[in-house]
């Protein structure tokens, strides 16, 4: 897969899995919103990366709070410039769209855990 203009979301990416997958992704050429509840631990995954704003994004989010993954996507669509729709990456679960995770109902932390 072509990662130019490929937009990742990653949730918990201030540590551990996710900031790991969120820097490997970005060393992928993939553009990468970096979400969690810590603001300051994900600007340091952004700081780490060395890579510019249109590249990565910070958007603190609390994933058990809809109306917070709602501007997440939102935050991700307006400010990085998108050419397939997100690839969502949460503890290893692959969504293949925003539209298909509303439509199954998996807004849930974890599938409703």
């Amino acid at each position: 897969m072509n990662s130019r203009g490929t937009v990742a979301i990653v949730t918990g990416a201030g540590t551990g899995i996710g900031k790991e997958t969120a820097l490997a992704l970005l060393g992928e050429g993939y553009a990468v919103t970096l979400a969690g509840r810590r603001r300051e631990r994900l600007e340091a995954v952004a700081e780490e990366s060395g890579l510019p704003g249109s590249r990565v994004l910070v958007v603190p989010t609390d994933i058990s709070e809809p109306e917070s993954v709602h501007a997440l996507f939102a935050r991700t669509m307006g400010q990085i410039h998108v050419d397939h729709p997100p690839l969502q990456e949460a503890a290893g679960a692959v969504r293949e769209s925003w539209e298909s995770a509303q439509t199954k109902g998996e807004l849930g932390v974890n599938n409703g855990g």
